[in-house]
């Protein structure tokens, strides 16, 4: 009888805080344990919300995935770190990553990126500016070095 209050108050929190955004279930595991749940009502509060849909890492890491490259214009390296510190596995961000640049091309994101940027510049920034840029954002050396020719600079054209 009281193990259900509890449950039933998981559940309340673990709603509260779904409706203000997507959570992977670690985050929504740790944000429960630290609001003094228990282990054992923790895990079944996270059982109850999956089965009911509620929580699907892989749609919300494909929708994180996609609202970063989108909006924000990251790379591959910055969408990585961002979906670890949520707590997702390895293996879903290499799926999430697969699906994600198949749909988008890096060197075009990476491209968008400096035109955001540098939009409002009256001057241009040097190359090493733009890398770092461009580096900062996660994207890979190839899509930066697609973008800011670096070969043939390396060239001397």
């Amino acid at each position: 009888m009281e193990s259900e209050a509890v449950l039933r108050k998981a559940l309340s929190a673990a709603y509260r805080f779904l409706a203000r955004r997507s959570h992977s279930q670690e985050e929504l595991k740790a944000k429960l344990l630290k609001k003094g749940f228990a282990q054992e009502v923790t895990a079944q509060a996270l059982e109850v919300i999956a089965r009911q849909g509620y929580l699907n890492d892989e749609q919300a890491s494909q929708q994180w995935a996609l609202n970063l490259v989108e909006k924000r214009c990251w790379g591959r390296h910055k969408v990585t770190a961002y979906l670890l510190r949520k707590g997702i596995s390895r293996e879903l961000i290499d799926r999430v990553q697969k699906h994600i640049w198949q749909e988008f091309d890096e060197s075009a994101v990476a491209r968008a990126a400096l035109n955001k940027q540098y939009a409002h510049s009256s001057d241009k920034p040097s190359v090493v500016k733009m890398f770092r840029f461009l580096k900062s954002r996660g994207f890979t050396q190839e899509a930066i070095y697609r973008n800011l020719d670096i070969d043939s600079i390396r060239a001397g054209e």
